[in-house]
């Protein structure tokens, strides 16, 4: 037999081409299972419903959209909304700062909040009595109708959604 490569370097040929092809399904086979939920990786809770922890709770109170920005110092983008969330929050011990905040939409999009409105800020501290607080998001007008909720890191790598109760 002439040929150019040994038997030797044709069974390596051939497991890499079988790798490759294992790869590939694999990585198509992933992709498809998360585009089933665009939301898989977030576990979402009922309008107005609040998650708690051993450190915490909080919940929406509502979400709100202004053609203005919140503050005076940033213009906003053309095509751009203002989303103020208003939030409540009670904090149990000094491990329950949640306040990683992230808007997000029903396709798995996300927005980290621009800053807070007014004095009130997210405790990070131990709380008496549940504490009200506004964040802002700076978003595009066409995300707006698919507002999903408010993500809260689970400190798993994923997220709890909350939504805004019905109005």
């Amino acid at each position: 037999m002439n040929s150019r490569y040994s038997r030797g370097q044709w069974w390596l040929i051939t497991l890499g081409v079988v790798s490759l092809g294992f790869a590939i399904c694999m990585a198509y086979t992933t992709r498809i299972f998360q585009m089933s939920s665009a939301l898989g990786h977030m576990r979402e809770l009922a309008a107005g419903e609040a998650v708690v922890t051993d450190h915490g709770s909080m919940k929406v109170l509502s979400l709100q959209q202004s053609t203005s920005s919140q503050n005076p110092f940033k213009k906003l983008p053309d095509g751009a909304v203002s989303i103020v969330a208003t939030m409540e929050a009670e904090v149990y011990d000094d491990e329950g700062a949640m306040c990683y905040l992230r808007l997000v939409d029903d396709s798995g999009r996300l927005w980290s909040y621009d800053g807070s409105v007014g004095d009130a800020v997210c405790p990070t501290d131990v709380t008496d009595k549940p504490a009200v607080f506004s964040f802002t998001y700076t978003v595009p007008q066409s995300a707006v109708e698919h507002l999903a909720g408010v993500a809260v890191p689970d400190g798993l790598g994923a997220g709890i959604i909350l939504r805004p109760p019905a109005s």
